[in-house]
């Protein structure tokens, strides 16, 4: 479960990293560029991993999508609606 934490709370620094480096008018190619390193951790992970946590592993990876979505609108709420979550008007941070 360490590990689920640790994944989830890494999630709000690779979307804050997304927002940097990407600008504005880009929410569908920053939520893609997070579900990607999301993505590779947690698949690298799932190899690595046996018993429960490979079972954590296998349970979260169809779920980054959905979360990112909701953290991402939570933490750089968009400035006009669009499909990503994530904004198309940098917040700045």
């Amino acid at each position: 479960m360490n590990i689920l934490i640790a994944i989830l709370g890494a999630l709000p620094t690779l979307i804050s990293l997304a927002e940097k480096l990407f600008g504005s008018g880009t929410g569908v190619a920053k939520k893609q560029a997070v579900t990607d390193m999301a993505g590779t951790l947690v698949s690298g992970l799932q190899q690595l991993s046996t018993g429960g946590q490979k079972k954590t592993m296998d349970t979260l990876a169809p779920l980054l999508s959905p979360i990112i979505d909701v953290l991402a609108g939570t933490l750089f709420p968009p400035a006009k609606s669009n499909p990503s979550g994530i904004s198309d008007v940098s917040a700045g941070v």
